[in-house]
């Protein structure tokens, strides 16, 4: 019961907190190690931990999703709060692929336009672009 209404306060405290050191620690992504190319949900720890902050336009920079992903978060959070209160009728498989499909759909379109958004602006940005501790 604790863990399931916990864990989005917790989630957001812990962006809140991470706020200061955004952006200065190493890259784990995939995408940009191997391929020095953003992945599809690039930026999104930096878009949360500014959309918790308040900044919406610069969580907007980082990811344009943000505020979509922040707010099926808390829906999730909310159902899965409200079962630990109380029964509910359990979410369907195909509901959960009617929801994600789209969802990342909608993330990998994002992803193509804003590599040829980076593109025509003349390359992809610092922020974007490879690891920091690559140099």
């Amino acid at each position: 019961l604790t863990t399931a209404i916990m864990w989005l306060p917790v989630l957001l405290a812990g962006l809140w907190l991470y706020a200061p050191f955004v952006g200065g620690g190493p890259v784990t992504c995939a995408f940009r190690v191997v391929g020095g190319v953003p992945c599809p949900g690039c930026g999104m720890t930096r878009a949360l931990t500014e959309l918790v902050r308040g900044r919406l336009e610069a969580s907007l920079h980082y990811h344009p999703l943000s505020v979509l992903t922040l707010a099926c978060l808390v829906v999730a959070w909310a159902y899965g709060a409200l079962a630990a209160v109380r029964p509910v009728r359990p979410v369907s498989a195909r509901f959960v692929l009617m929801v994600l499909i789209p969802f990342g759909a909608v993330f990998v379109v994002v992803w193509v336009v804003r590599l040829w958004h980076f593109m025509a602006a003349g390359g992809i940005p610092a922020e974007f672009g490879r690891p920091t501790w690559l140099g």
